[in-house]
């Protein structure tokens, strides 16, 4: 009983806890984020510890390149897309701009007295002697009633001791948006927000280094994903072999990380595969592109949580120009004119299962479970990499397969049938194979030598019972 009642109260603090995380940053007794702000390229919106601080603060995401594109002449109530113009030059594709406004709406639920005007003033960290008017300015007040505070661009920036454009805006920087109660400057209720900004200009740029490896070589620092290769798969294209200038995929500006590729890319006509495609004039940031999430790591070279290009048409041909995005939404580092020429390098072209198998070596499981890049697959490939490919036996084996395992697997990939048979023979093998993988051949052996020594004996432990007259 004692335990079921303690259960009981960690599910409702649980989702007290839930509760407070989705009305969002609470940082003062009264005042509340009413939903996530607007007229901003990206953001997060942190995390609320037990008893209700905000244990990390949401953050605000800006970036801007400067008035190219979509963003020439730009609507005051949303961002823009600055690459939408010809060639590769930095861009966004949800770029800020100085007259955009940040609206940040919140509500108060105490009390307070709301008399004068101004009453909604914003304050930076940047700067600890003054606080700012909001750009509205006109906002009616009352208790338990959301309002909106609009806050121009161009004035925050500036008043954060940056330029209008937002350049040299202040790392590690804190944005407090409340009321001012008594107009003495002073916020006595107010939402807090980490605030990340970056400029790049646009009229030039930036590309990836001739020459690129994993780490952190003197030349490719901070340039993000800087090398990376193609594999066709069945109606899609996996980005593979992907090289980082760093682990944690820093950029130039100190408080901003790349989180995203963006693949700009040039197709050719449906059905022809050897379509020629001149990715150097073909491809700009105005051509159709994908966006893939990275992973970073501290220690490794970073992956993409999906690295898969879905929804392409068999036997067509596709080149791709792989550039960094930042969490500021700022789309930089282009593969430079020599990598660009490459199309064997670049460009692939979508295949079905059965043409898949005229260039792989996992035959038959990249016809059972229907791509090359599946996890099941790379775990064969790895697999024979490590363990039959380093000895004579396993050399053997590896050259058998080579020679009958293409007719097999021609004969899975056009039968069904075949394939739930093939299925059910390698799934076994493949959770032999992570034995081995994880442990090594022989504690492998053992494992599976007892495991098959306990299921006997079990087997005839029941079998003795069921034997048993009553």
């Amino acid at each position: 009983m004692e335990v079921s009642r303690t259960i009981f109260s960690i599910i409702i603090l649980a989702l007290v806890l839930l509760a407070r995380v989705g009305i969002g940053a609470e940082t003062t007794t009264g005042m509340s984020l009413v939903n996530a702000p607007s007229g901003l390229s990206a953001y997060s919106s942190g995390s609320v510890a037990s008893g209700g601080a905000q244990a990390v603060l949401p953050t605000i995401y800006a970036g801007y390149t400067g008035a190219y594109g979509g963003c020439a002449s730009p609507s005051a109530d949303s961002t823009c897309n600055s690459c939408n113009r010809a060639g590769l030059n930095n861009c966004s594709l949800t770029s800020i701009h100085p007259n955009l406004y940040l609206l940040i709406t919140l509500k108060s639920s105490t009390a307070a007295t709301f008399t004068g005007s101004p009453r909604v003033r914003y304050k930076l960290s940047s700067n600890t002697t003054q606080s700012f008017v909001d750009d509205d300015g006109t906002q009616s007040l009352t208790v338990n009633s959301s309002f909106t505070a609009k806050i121009k661009w161009s004035s925050l920036c500036a008043n954060a001791g940056a330029t209008a454009d937002c350049d040299n805006f202040p790392t590690s920087a804190t944005l407090s948006v409340g009321i001012d109660n008594n107009s003495d400057g002073t916020l006595e209720e107010k939402v807090d927000f980490n605030i990340v900004v970056r400029y790049l200009d646009g009229a030039v740029a930036t590309t990836i280094a001739t020459a690129c490896v994993p780490g952190v070589p003197a030349a490719t620092t901070q340039e993000g994903i800087c090398d990376y290769s193609l594999l066709k798969g069945d109606e899609k294209i996996y980005i593979s072999d992907i090289a980082a200038s760093s682990a944690t995929l820093e950029t130039p500006k100190t408080d901003v990380n790349y989180d995203r590729i963006v693949l700009f890319y040039a197709q050719g006509p449906e059905g022809d595969p050897n379509a020629v495609i001149n990715p150097v004039t073909a491809i700009s940031t105005n051509s159709p592109s994908y966006v893939l999430d990275l992973k970073s790591n501290s220690t490794t070279t970073p992956s993409l949580s999906d690295a898969r290009i879905t929804g392409l048409k068999n036997d067509t041909k596709y080149c791709f120009a792989l550039a960094n995005m930042d969490q500021t939404g700022i789309v930089s580092y282009f593969p430079n004119a020599t990598t660009l020429a490459n199309t064997s390098k670049i460009c692939a072209v979508p295949t079905d299962v059965v043409g898949l198998l005229d260039d792989k070596s996992c035959f038959i499981a990249t016809a059972t479970f229907g791509s090359q890049m599946s996890s099941e697959v790379v775990t064969f490939r790895e697999f024979r990499n490590k363990h039959l490919l380093t000895n004579a036996i396993g050399k053997r084996f590896v050259r058998f397969y080579y020679k009958y395992g293409p007719v097999a697997a021609k004969w899975i990939s056009e039968s069904e049938l075949a394939r739930s048979f093939s299925l059910g023979l390698l799934w076994p093998l493949l959770f032999f194979v992570k034995l081995v993988l994880a442990f090594g051949i022989f504690p492998t052996i053992l494992i599976c030598f007892f495991g098959f020594v306990f299921l006997f004996r079990g087997l005839r432990h029941f079998r003795r019972n069921d034997a048993t007259p009553v």
